[in-house]
């Protein structure tokens, strides 16, 4: 399954974003995870619902703030 795309330009640094994940934190399919641009490494996350805000870390993905 192919998810939808878009690319973000943010501070000089290009990013892809890809909508409608799961969060881990609220259980809603509202998280967009950004990836570096044009690559599979994924570098950030966003829940739209719940506001949790967290980055990638060796595949692992670590909560901003709480």
């Amino acid at each position: 399954m192919s998810l939808p795309k878009a690319s973000l330009f943010m501070g000089g640094i290009s990013l892809e974003k890809v909508t409608n994940h799961t969060c881990p934190r609220c259980g809603q399919s509202e998280m967009n995870v950004y990836y570096s641009d044009q690559t599979d490494v994924r570098v950030g996350a966003w829940c739209q619902y719940c506001n949790m805000k967290a980055y990638y870390h060796n595949e692992e993905l670590v909560q901003i703030n709480s």
